[in-house]
């Protein structure tokens, strides 16, 4: 799905998928060792990336949607976290490598003939 999909998904005042952390990223986050460097993939509105930054780690969020990343350091500012936020194209364009300790990605709507780079962009961004 495009930028303007997205920008104009997330444009709405109310947060689509609203604030709190998905409840698999919740049950799960205590199988990341404290402070890691995490990185958000497809992060949309940034409900992860602050609960994960409010757990003491260190987060960079990814998401092609511009509207969704200022809405995401709005509610870090909220919940009194700092997150990175990074407007990229994760089908088209590569994070840098071997920087995360761990990475996440939660509901991210790729089209079929860019999920092998996508998925493959998320794989060479965790160190070994």
């Amino acid at each position: 799905m495009s930028k303007e999909f997205w920008d104009q998904n997330f444009s709405d005042k109310e947060f689509v998928y609203g604030k709190q952390a998905n409840q698999f990223i919740q049950q799960k986050s205590h199988l990341l060792s404290k402070n890691s460097t995490i990185g958000c993939f497809a992060e949309g509105e940034g409900r992860n990336a602050i609960y994960l930054a409010g757990l003491g780690h260190e987060v960079i969020a990814y998401d092609q949607s511009t509207v969704g990343l200022e809405k995401a350091k709005q509610l870090a500012v909220e919940q009194g976290v700092n997150v990175q936020a990074i407007p990229m194209d994760l089908t088209k364009e590569k994070v840098i490598s071997r920087q995360f300790d761990a990475a996440i990605m939660v509901f991210g709507h790729v089209p079929a003939e860019d999920q092998h780079f996508f998925i493959h962009n998320i794989i060479a961004a965790v160190k070994p």
